[in-house]
């Protein structure tokens, strides 16, 4: 897929693409996902027909997985015209989960090295999720916008389980991620003592023929 000089000119220069790039799909993936690269998002819109084919063809899938209160405008995000829920973003991420879990694999990369495959220069892309580093962040991406304000939807490990978090329109998400994981932490700790109590039998001692319950 090659780099347009349009591509380059959209809102943000992370990614540090330059015009006459090219990249596979995959790769230019991998870098909208660490790096949110909005050049990216852009040079998929030019591949795959411009902006409102591009919309079309994301539309169409959302759709199809029954993501019925998500509209794509643009493959970047930045317009005010993408909306979407929790409710849809749960279905997005259980797709990815069950279907393409390698994707989720590369949002927990803190670097990848890349290069054009018509340069001999490479590149190192760097991950700019704060908490992808983090032992129970299973994958995930962030997102903002002025009027969006921050977002993010992410999986994580606790107790052998999965835990889905999605946070729509925050001031500050890490703040309301660490409160959330502290929130289910506790209420798991809970559950887990009350579910003991529930299974312990009174203690039975015999002492010179008399049966004392404790």
């Amino acid at each position: 897929i090659p780099i347009s000089s349009a591509a380059v000119e959209t809102e943000g220069e992370s990614g540090n693409l330059r015009s006459g790039e090219v990249y596979t799909a995959r790769e230019l993936l991998q870098i909208m996902l660490l790096a949110s690269s909005n050049d990216v998002a852009a040079a998929f819109e030019e591949y795959f027909g411009g902006k409102e084919k591009f919309a079309e063809i994301l539309n169409s899938k959302a759709s199809k997985m029954g993501m019925t209160g998500t509209v794509v405008y643009d493959g970047s995000g930045l317009s005010n015209s993408n909306v979407s829920s929790a409710s849809d973003l749960s279905k997005l991420i259980k797709y990815i989960a069950e279907k393409t879990p390698e994707i989720l694999s590369w949002t927990r990369l803190q670097n990848i090295i890349v290069q054009p495959k018509n340069d001999t220069t490479s590149k190192q892309i760097s991950n700019i999720n704060p908490i992808s580093s983090g032992p129970d962040f299973l994958g995930g991406k962030t997102g903002t916008s002025p009027a969006a304000g921050e977002n993010i939807i992410s999986i994580f490990s606790f107790e052998n389980r999965r835990v889905v978090v999605i946070i729509l329109g925050s001031p500050n998400r890490a703040n309301d991620i660490s409160s959330l994981l502290s929130w289910v932490k506790k209420a798991y700790e809970s559950r887990s003592r009350k579910a003991a109590s529930r299974r312990l039998k009174p203690l039975r001692c015999y002492i010179g023929g008399r049966s004392l319950t404790g």
